[in-house]
């Protein structure tokens, strides 16, 4: 396995000890500046986490993205949220997660013969970047809790001095727009709305900025403006990134709806209040944005708070099951695959709800990546219901390397089983033919055997035949395609 591969599925997996274990290998084997090029590939290789929290079948992945991803190695479904949390532990950096800097350009040229040696001189410079970025008036996202323990306890006082003349410059009339410009506007405007079945910024609020401006001794005596939006453009000293996270944060606060870069980014600092947001009256409308948010950080923290509406009766369930996947932890892996036995082996026919929700834990399993899980599923692969049948395969699909290798293995009885099946639905045959060729189009068009079914399969079924090639011809690279297949899909 390349570097590029070891680090990113360790990040992916959140496994941040074995991720130092494994960079203090390669320091010592080479050096932190070839570190450093690696997690760099990895960064600007990432994807947004596709977490879906309603339809099952939305969380099966574009087929060219996942055939290509096979054929460059690049990492699937890993977020530049999770990227930055192993770079904020592997730095050592947890006391300043605000720090607002490209983690990577920025101690690149450090020299060390050990990870620690990095660090001390990583320490050192943060300093200096965060009493500059305190300066030009960013402190969102500081904890000076944290910070007092810490090696960065020195900028606690310049941080509040910071922000008590933030707040106190904005005049006695500002406009709402300026208020939540500042940290303490954002964190009143934020923390407002938590408790409530209501959306907006409340009368309430505005007077907790006035008695905040009070009791730091100044004064507001109107607060201008009732609506506002929630553009990055609100945080003008804060870096892109940051600007869109806490836009998000707002957005979701306030009007019940995050943004694109809080629901898909994987940035786990807005965990915590994601996680009291969820379980608030106003989150009703969006909790499914909630979720996939929450899901696509990976982090442990969120595990229980999800599991309570996966465990739900009604249809977000499903999207809180495919979500436990993102987790990974060992105690739901076993939750996972004792559910999916339960409806696997209940001998009995099972509802529409079931059905989805086999699927759901199914899939669930394959996101886990966790070897425990493959035996699960390729039973499954061979199950008398078609619907099961898709969420094993899809389940294999999002696995990765080992997944591919299960349905390498089962090929053949998944594509004569298609093919006796009469009452298969378009979108099994969908999975069936489509997907998994896509993602192995390099090994089974070289397989005689496997090309035949196929083939054989486009000729006789008329009614789909049209369809499928369509389907081929959208999502497969045709760089992949042998002239058999171009043949085919003509």
């Amino acid at each position: 396995m390349s570097e590029i591969s070891t680090l990113s599925r360790l990040i992916r997996l959140r496994k941040f000890e074995q991720l130092e274990v494994e960079v203090e290998k390669q320091i010592h084997d080479s050096s932190w500046l070839k570190v450093t090029e690696t997690l760099d590939t990895i960064w600007r290789n990432a994807k947004p986490a596709h977490v879906y929290a309603w339809g099952v079948r939305d969380h099966g992945p574009n087929l060219k993205e996942f055939s290509e991803s096979r054929i460059d190695g690049s990492a699937y479904n890993l977020p530049q949220g999770i990227i930055r949390d192993a770079l904020i532990k592997l730095l050592d950096l947890e006391a300043i997660t605000g720090i607002d800097v490209d983690l990577l350009e920025s101690f690149a040229d450090i020299e060390g013969p050990n990870l620690q040696s990095i660090r001390e001189e990583v320490c050192r410079r943060s300093l200096e970047i965060l009493s500059s970025q305190v300066k030009r008036g960013d402190t969102f996202l500081l904890d000076i809790d944290e910070m007092i323990s810490s090696p960065y306890n020195g900028l606690v006082k310049e941080i509040v001095e910071r922000r008590t003349a933030e707040i106190l410059s904005i005049g006695r009339q500002p406009h709402i727009k300026e208020i939540v410009s500042t940290y303490y506007g954002f964190t009143i405007v934020v923390e407002g709305t938590l408790e409530t079945d209501k959306i907006g910024i409340r009368n309430d609020t505005k007077s907790a900025f006035m008695d905040c401006v009070k009791a730091l001794g100044g004064e507001i005596t109107e607060v201008r403006g009732k609506r506002m939006s929630y553009s990055p453009s609100l945080f003008p000293k804060c870096s892109n990134s940051k600007a869109d996270l806490l836009a998000g944060i707002l957005s979701l606060a306030v009007s019940g709806n995050g943004n694109r870069y809080l629901f898909n980014s994987g940035d786990s600092r807005s965990l915590d209040l994601l996680i009291r947001h969820l379980t608030s009256p106003a989150a009703r409308a969006n909790r499914s944005g909630i979720i996939r948010a929450l899901a696509s950080t990976g982090d442990p923290k969120a595990l229980e708070v999800i599991r309570n509406f996966a465990d739900a009766k009604h249809e977000i369930a499903v999207g809180g099951i495919v979500a436990l996947g993102h987790i990974r932890s060992p105690k739901i892996v076993s939750h996972l695959i004792d559910k999916s036995k339960e409806l696997l082996n209940s001998g009995k026919q099972l509802s529409y709800h079931q059905e989805n929700k086999a699927q759901a834990f199914l899939i669930a399993l394959g996101k886990t990546e966790n070897p425990s899980a493959l035996p699960i599923l390729e039973n499954a692969l061979l199950h008398n219901n078609e619907e099961i049948r898709f969420g094993a395969i899809t389940g294999l699909v999002v696995y990765g390397e080992g997944g591919d290798e299960v349905l390498k293995n089962q090929i053949y009885s998944i594509l004569e089983l298609m093919c006796t099946t009469k009452s298969l639905s378009i979108d099994i045959i969908f999975d069936a033919i489509v997907r998994i060729p896509a993602i192995m189009i390099h090994t089974l068009q070289d397989d005689p055997k496997a090309m035949n079914i196929i083939e054989e399969y486009l000729k006789t079924n008329s009614r789909n035949r049209d369809r499928l090639k369509y389907l081929y011809r959208t999502y497969v690279p045709e760089k992949l395609l042998s002239k058999r297949l171009r043949k085919l899909c003509k």
